[in-house]
């Protein structure tokens, strides 16, 4: 774990500096990643990339985050837009394309997801990337961690009506 956390930091710094190199910011970095020339990236159309959250149990394959991240070099413009897992979209992999939750989709693979995505939203993906909960505890943690803090308690009903739960955090 020390040697990942390493290659982590230097891996980082030596990003750092190539974003710098290619002009920083949002352009800089998708030269960076794209391993293309300022002026090249400027040429480039809309990018869109969907990122999926999935659930603990990457067997059942639903998705409990989708969001469509979008990035116009030419306006050097992004934004993120998040789709409600819950959304009734027609399904692209069904015969017939019946409507049902979106999340569903992820159930037949990637390509149903990004497809009934490009259909509803008429949106090209040019990218996708997907992560359970785990992993993404495993990237923060690899990142260094987050540190939270909470100045009250937290207490909320319990389910079984039977009083109160509160949570006391003390870091």
């Amino acid at each position: 774990f020390k040697w990942l956390l390493i290659f982590l930091i230097i891996f980082s710094i030596l990003f750092f500096i190539n974003v710098k190199r290619n002009g920083g910011g949002l352009k800089g970095v998708l030269c960076t990643v794209l391993g293309q020339k300022v002026e090249n990236v400027d040429a480039l159309e809309r990018i869109n990339v969907l990122l999926l959250g999935i659930s603990e149990d990457i067997n059942k394959k639903l998705t409990d985050t989708i969001i469509v991240c979008s990035y116009d070099p030419k306006i050097n413009n992004a934004f993120m837009i998040s789709i409600p897992r819950d959304s009734y979209l027609p399904i692209a992999c069904w015969s017939g394309r019946p409507e049902n939750k979106i999340t569903h989709a992820a159930m037949y693979g990637n390509d149903c997801m990004i497809n009934t995505i490009q259909n509803y939203f008429d949106v090209n993906i040019d990218y996708y990337a997907k992560i359970n909960f785990k992993g993404l505890v495993d990237l923060v943690n690899a990142l260094g961690g987050i540190t939270v803090e909470v100045p009250k308690k937290l207490c909320t009903d319990n389910s079984d009506r039977k009083g109160k739960i509160c949570i006391n955090i003390f870091i």
